[in-house]
């Protein structure tokens, strides 16, 4: 039988002071059937010895046969008791040696426990342990299994284990919670199931290279239009990785693809491929967080305001769909997710998304997006946004989001030319005031025309 932990401790309980009464009247049985069987044996030793006297009279062949084995009987028999239990056999061998007749004259009867007695049905109550439930059935290889309360984990595992279960019961109301309970869980499996079955059926095959060593790429002997660099200057292809994206797997498979990892400490992205291209990793969880607090916004703004080129890579599990219940605790949130990702790549039309099943994907993919690419600088890469700290920290976000607003300062230089407004000019008014030959002395001649033009037209 098995249940819960309280359960058991009550039924443990009832049965022991079941199974008292249970063996007084085993004991009575076995004495009453031991005795029955002695009786019935030592009366045919005696009617065969009165047979043997009357067949042979003279009692003269005797001395022929003195060391001969005249007769071995054996005798079984088999009882049940009204209880149900089944009752081992019992033998006994007489030998009746010819002779003088001293030996024949006493006849022993051997008598061993070992081959008798009762065989009293076994109860096992256990509580329901998850994987240790399997030892359970191996050890004690029930032949009938009465549950309790249904538990449908359990359930399986008879399922798997099979062996010589006959039946299986549940002790269970008709039409009681319970029942609902149990019955709720089937069909949250079966539906389980089938989602899966049809989210296997229409995921894509994955043509990834088989192993995570392969020999890095040969170095090209052929120059081309876009690589200008000389053939002795060929260099080992170099990725600027931030430090803390070291816990992740995708650095170690970089390096297996026998590109050069260069750790530094990015506060804009987390891989430069080049000086024009800056990739943001997130994983799908992570992802999720980000859109959710805004985060993620603001890191595509930065990674706009610092480099030509933008990315964001999204890992998901290998063998899985990227969007599924697993990621979402409610029907609505996963709903969501599609809407804040929209917004996300309307508000950053230059933002694009590199979606990457697994590391050696993404390694063989980067590869690719810098093959025409000279290596990055990874001082230049270091520095980048630390002007945007040093402003943010120096001036109050109101003033910053009011310069970050006017047009042309939204373009790769917008914080080094934030940063120039801000410190030439005492406020708003004192900026509106500057002549295009005083703002081209601060800021891009061309952006310097747009900005006075903007400042000083007439609604």
């Amino acid at each position: 039988m098995v249940c819960n932990e309280a359960t058991r401790e009550q039924l443990s309980g009832y049965l022991s002071e079941a199974d008292d009464s249970k063996k007084g009247l085993n004991k009575c049985m076995l004495k009453s059937y031991k005795e029955y069987m002695e009786n019935r044996l030592i009366q045919k030793n005696s009617d065969d010895t009165e047979a043997s006297s009357m067949g042979n009279p003279a009692g003269n062949s005797g001395k022929n046969n003195a060391n001969k084995r005249r007769r071995v009987r054996k005798t079984s028999d088999s009882v049940s008791g009204s209880s149900g239990s089944s009752v081992a056999t019992f033998a006994g061998v007489i030998d009746i040696d010819g002779g003088t007749g001293e030996q024949n004259s006493q006849n022993e009867t051997t008598v061993d426990p070992a081959y008798y007695g009762v065989v009293e049905a076994q109860v096992v109550i256990q509580a329901y342990a998850g994987i240790k439930n399997m030892e359970t059935l191996e050890k004690y290889r029930p032949t009938t299994v009465i549950m309790y309360s249904p538990n449908t984990e359990f359930i399986r595992q008879l399922e798997i284990y099979g062996g010589n279960i006959k039946k299986v019961y549940f002790m269970v109301y008709d039409n009681s919670v319970e029942e609902q309970k149990y019955l709720s869980q089937i069909r949250k499996e079966k539906t389980s199931f089938e989602t899966l079955i049809n989210e296997k059926s229409s995921m894509a095959i994955q043509l990834v290279d088989k192993g995570i060593t392969d020999s890095p790429p040969p170095i090209s002997f052929v120059s081309t239009e876009n690589d200008l660099q000389p053939l002795h200057q060929n260099k080992t292809a170099t990725v600027i990785v931030d430090a803390r994206e070291f816990r992740s797997a995708l650095p170690f498979a970089l390096y297996n693809k026998g590109i050069m990892v260069v750790p530094r400490t990015l506060l804009i992205g987390d891989y430069v491929l080049h000086d024009q291209l800056c990739v943001e990793r997130k994983a799908v969880p992570d992802l999720i967080q980000s859109l959710a607090s805004g985060r993620l916004y603001s890191q595509a703004g930065a990674m706009r305001e610092h480099y030509k080129s933008s990315a964001l890579l999204i890992e998901f599990e290998p063998n899985s769909l990227f969007l599924g219940d697993y990621y979402f605790r409610t029907e609505r949130a996963s709903q969501l997710f599609p809407v804040k990702l929209a917004q996300l790549l309307i508000s950053y039309k230059e933002l694009r998304l590199i979606w990457s099943p697994s590391p050696q994907f993404t390694a063989k993919l980067f590869l690719d997006l810098k093959s025409r690419f000279p290596e990055p600088d990874s001082h230049r890469a270091e520095q980048a946004g630390k002007s945007s700290v040093t402003l943010t920290n120096n001036y109050r976000s109101s003033s910053l989001k009011l310069l970050n607003s006017l047009p042309g300062l939204s373009a790769g230089t917008q914080s080094l030319a934030v940063y120039n407004l801000a410190n030439s000019s005492k406020n708003f008014t004192h900026l509106c005031s500057l002549s295009v030959k005083q703002l081209s002395s601060i800021l891009d001649p061309k952006l310097a025309s747009s900005l006075h033009s903007f400042l000083h037209h007439t609604f």
